[in-house]
């Protein structure tokens, strides 16, 4: 069988039923496009990890991945990315490459000021912007437009990624991911105004 010609999914749901050919094709078609996915999750995080600690994170992800994806519930590329994001961040955390407080209060001043100091000032890397808008999310302080599927696309906007290209890591449409990051700049622009 030519599994070249599959598609992830079909690969995937032959791993699953014992087939060693279609899981091998499985994991070297992402091995083989494992900096493209790097990319793709983070692009600054990539920068801070060596070699074989992004190897880490991608076989992480990957045997994540290949156990939790559940069929017929997207794209499993655009899930991969996900989770690699995710382990990226985790094996961050534990080898303390993030300076500096891991969370301050939503609510009140504390010693290193408030929520809307971690803003960034024009000038200052995009990016901050998506991690303060997770933060505020996951604490409930985001409007509920903020999906995290509007969260994903902007990041891989800020990342250097096309609509098309965002449109097909994430199944959905071009048109549906240019809306999505028009909810993020509506989003930021209110968080500039307000922490000015």
């Amino acid at each position: 069988m030519l599994f070249n010609r599959c598609n992830d999914e079909n690969l995937l749901l032959m791993a699953r039923s014992q087939n060693p050919d279609a899981f091998y094709a499985l994991t070297k078609r992402y091995f083989d496009m494992r900096h493209t996915l790097y990319q793709q999750a983070s692009a600054p995080l990539a920068k801070m990890f060596d070699a074989w600690d992004l190897n880490h994170a991608f076989f992480t992800a990957f045997n994540s991945s290949i156990r939790s994806f559940e069929l017929g519930q997207g794209s499993f590329h655009a899930y991969m990315v996900k989770a690699l994001r995710n382990a990226m961040i985790r094996d961050a955390e534990k080898l303390h490459l993030f300076k500096g407080p891991k969370t301050i209060s939503l609510d009140e001043e504390n010693e290193h000021g408030t929520l809307h100091d971690v803003v960034p000032a024009k000038g200052e890397d995009p990016r901050m912007y998506v991690n303060y808008l997770e933060e505020a999310r996951a604490y409930g302080k985001a409007k509920e437009t903020l999906s995290e599927e509007v969260l994903q696309v902007a990041r891989l906007r800020l990342d250097g990624c096309k609509f098309k290209e965002i449109a097909e890591i994430l199944s959905i449409s071009p048109r549906r991911a240019s809306h999505d990051f028009k909810l993020y700049e509506e989003a930021v622009s209110k968080i500039v105004i307000k922490g000015k």
